[in-house]
């Protein structure tokens, strides 16, 4: 009897923490963080990681100000994993690989 309801108790916290995963994993977001002082984030793209060739231009309403964060969410996809570019008023580039969408993850540009 004992084991039936450890077995229970298990399967029980075994199906919480599965559909823990599939919430977060349908969420697909993550955020930029621009901590310059000075210039402002103009351009935003993704690109499923490992794929650089294939970049998309994320919608911004406006720039990211200094030392501001922007929030952003993805479509449904196979991964969870991305490549994100950012590109400041002053043209510098910066690439930040395998974001995990899924996860959350911030981005931090400087």
């Amino acid at each position: 009897m004992r084991n039936a309801i450890c077995n229970i108790l298990a399967a029980a916290l075994a199906l919480s923490v599965g559909a823990g995963q599939a919430e977060a994993s349908s969420q697909r977001q993550f955020d930029v963080v621009n901590t310059n002082s000075s210039v402002s984030i103009q351009s935003i793209w993704s690109a499923m990681a490992g794929t650089s060739e294939i970049w998309h231009t994320a919608s911004l309403d406006s720039p990211i100000a200094p030392r501001s964060t922007s929030h952003f969410t993805m479509p449904e996809g196979p991964t969870c994993f991305f490549d994100v570019k950012v590109q400041f008023s002053d043209d510098v580039v910066q690439t930040f690989t395998n974001i995990n969408v899924c996860r959350g993850d911030r981005v931090i540009a400087d």
